[in-house]
């Protein structure tokens, strides 16, 4: 019985910089403050950097396919790429 097992995850160690610990920190008490009312999802650090890595990817595979004419963040065009309505 037991716990079903959950995606494979392989332990790595990074090392961090005083002010992104800080960063990481913060993050995570921004997560943990706005899950909710009743919510019992547990944030904890590895969360955190997880869903970083992944947004800074998506960001930067953007950026790629369109040539930095789109931000990497939302999607919208840049204001130097944007057409101007007549």
């Amino acid at each position: 019985m037991g716990r079903r097992a959950g995606e494979y995850k392989e332990t790595v160690t990074i090392r961090l910089t005083p002010q992104a610990r800080a960063y990481v920190k913060e993050i995570l008490q921004f997560f943990q403050a706005t899950r909710g009312w009743n919510n019992t999802k547990v944030y904890n650090n590895s969360i955190v950097i997880e869903q970083s890595i992944g947004h800074y990817r998506n960001f930067q595979r953007t950026m790629h396919e369109t040539g930095g004419k789109l931000c990497g963040c939302c999607g919208h065009p840049k204001p130097e790429h944007r057409q101007e309505q007549p």
